[in-house]
């Protein structure tokens, strides 16, 4: 007994030792960067109380085309490939709340309607005039959702890839991703990426969760990526999404709609009352939202939709390809001022 109960000892002496060992070696100094309210060189716009990390380009009288990132959680950085698009029209970038370099806030003020309420807020700081809305991923859902609230203030949108924007849609989506496969290489990242996340030194209390789940979600092996379908050949390191921060509230806060496996936001209330010009972006490598997703769930939603592909991209096919995606979004901004 004695020496089964010294071997014991000695097994947990070693594994401690291991641990305290990885703890050191996982400490390269990470660094998050402050938001808005910590660093005030930032561009910054106050909507509801919730100060903002954003920036505005373009003629002051151009039409305003109001962009939106994904996540919920990501931010705009990825999004800046459409910055030629500024030399004619009015763009307004913004990370939204709880995201990027905006203000965090606690979980009971990330709804959709908060969402809603805070674009309403940053449309009407840019004029009285009806936009034009960009929006990616979980940014086209929120601006489908704003076009069935508010349909006198958009001009014409356009939504690349919206991962879902009715309840039955949501399914195939929740299916594939909620149980990834367990392989070594993902735990072995996911705890790398916690113990770097231990090492995180402020500048606020969100930062070390920030840090986490975009290690783990940014660096996730190809052979485990809960989203390997959005790329070509299912290979994230083709995909184009650059980071300044993510948001681990905001993209946590989605999960509370879950139920009976879906997710009913209500995105597609009042999408009939909606007559004006969208246009739906899908890519061409993407096999779980892509373009067969966009023609069977959601094209039919709009009275005046179509449906362009973009060929040999992935989900982040706006920074993999700007090449043709920014004349094919000029393109239908120009028809859709003229009309």
């Amino acid at each position: 007994m004695q020496l089964v109960l010294g071997a014991g000892v000695a097994l947990l002496g070693v594994g401690a030792l291991t641990g305290v060992g990885l703890y050191l070696a996982s400490d390269d100094n990470p660094t998050v960067p402050a938001t808005v309210v910590d660093d005030a060189s930032l561009p910054a716009l106050v909507v509801d109380g919730v100060r903002l990390h954003a920036e505005v380009h373009g003629p002051a009288d151009a039409p305003v085309v109001v962009v939106l990132h994904g996540g919920p959680g990501d931010d705009y950085r990825a999004l800046l490939p459409l910055m030629p698009l500024s030399d004619t029209y009015r763009l307004v970038f913004y990370d939204q709340r709880g995201a990027g370099l905006s203000q965090r806030v606690p979980a009971d003020r990330l709804s959709v309607d908060d969402y809603l309420a805070e674009l309403d807020g940053v449309i009407d700081a840019h004029g009285d005039r009806p936009v034009h809305l960009i929006g990616h991923s979980w940014g086209a859902m929120l601006g489908a959702a704003y076009v069935g609230r508010h349909p006198e203030k958009v001009q014409s949108a356009i939504l690349v890839e919206p991962g879902f924007l009715t309840a039955d849609a949501s399914r195939p989506f929740l299916e594939a991703v909620s149980n990834p496969p367990l392989s070594p290489s993902l735990l072995q990242h996911a705890g790398w990426s916690w113990l770097r996340s231990l090492h995180v030194d402020g500048p606020d209390d969100d930062a070390a969760s920030d840090f986490f789940m975009l290690e783990l979600l940014g660096g996730a092996p190809a052979d485990a990526h809960p989203l390997g379908a959005y790329f070509c050949d299912r290979d994230p390191t083709t995909a184009h999404l650059p980071h300044w921060r993510f948001g681990s509230t905001a993209s946590a806060a989605v999960q509370s709609y879950v139920q009976d496996g879906a997710i009913d936001l209500g995105i597609d209330r009042g999408l009939d009352a909606y007559d004006g010009p969208v246009l739906l972006v899908a890519s061409g490598c993407n096999t779980l939202i892509g373009a067969e997703h966009q023609r069977t769930h959601h094209l039919p939603l709009f009275r005046q939709g179509r449906l362009e592909v973009v060929q040999d991209a992935g989900h982040t096919l706006i920074g993999e390809a700007p090449d043709r995606v920014v004349p094919l979004f000029r393109t239908f901004l120009d028809q859709s001022r003229a009309e």
